[in-house]
C-alpha cells in the first residue's frame, strides 16, 4: 500500500513519505548551508543521479539521550541549527527539523517493513549509537523539465 503523508498545518508540502523525507533533508541542508562556514556541520548530503534516477540522502545527526515517560532510553537528535519546524496537525509530531527528519525516515522504514517480504523494498536504513543517528536513503526519482526549461526532480512513492 502506498505511503501517503498528510502535511496539514505543517511547514511541509509533500503528500507522501518519501517526498517528505527529501523535503526535510533539503530544508535541513539549506539551513546548514546558510550557517557561517566555520559553523557549517554538513551533516546532511543529498545526491541525485540522472543515470539511475536515484536520490541518495545521507544524514548523520548528533544525538542526546534521555529517559522517556516509560523509563526507556531515547536518543533524540540535538538541534544544532537555529531553524524550527512546525508540525501542525500533520503526520509528524516533532518540532525541530532534525527530529522531523528522523521521524519521517522512521515512518518510511515502517512502511517498507509492512510490505510482504517477497517484494519488500529496503531503501531506508537507520542506525544509531551513543553519539549519532544516521539515515541513509536511496529513493527512486523522476526528472522533468518545467515550462521554463528548468530541471525538476521529485522522488516517487515507491511503496507498493
Amino acid at each position: 500500500m502506498p505511503a501517503p503523508f498528510s502535511p496539514t498545518g505543517s511547514d511541509l508540502l509533500s503528500t507522501h513519505q518519501a517526498a517528505a523525507l527529501k523535503e526535510l533533508a533539503v530544508r535541513l541542508q539549506l539551513v546548514e548551508a546558510a550557517l557561517p562556514v566555520d559553523d557549517n556541520p554538513n551533516n546532511v548530503t543529498i545526491d541525485e543521479s540522472f543515470d539511475d534516477l536515484t536520490c541518495t540522502i545521507n544524514a548523520t545527526l548528533p544525538t542526546a539521550f534521555a529517559i522517556n515517560t516509560f523509563g526507556y532510553r531515547e536518543a533524540r537528535p540535538t538541534q544544532y541549527t537555529p531553524a524550527a519546524f512546525t508540525p501542525g496537525t500533520s503526520d509528524l509530531v516533532s518540532d525541530t527539523l532534525q527530529e522531523a527528519l528522523v521521524e519521517i525516515a522512521t515512518l518510511l522504514k515502517t512502511s517498507e517493513l509492512a510490505v510482504p517480504e517477497a517484494t519488500r523494498p529496503n531503501n531506508v536504513q537507520i542506525t544509531s549509537d551513543a553519539d549519532t543517528v544516521s539515515i541513509t536513503a536511496s529513493l527512486p526519482m523522476i526528472v522533468t523539465l518545467d515550462t521554463s526549461g528548468r530541471t525538476v526532480t521529485a522522488v516517487t512513492d515507491y511503496i507498493p
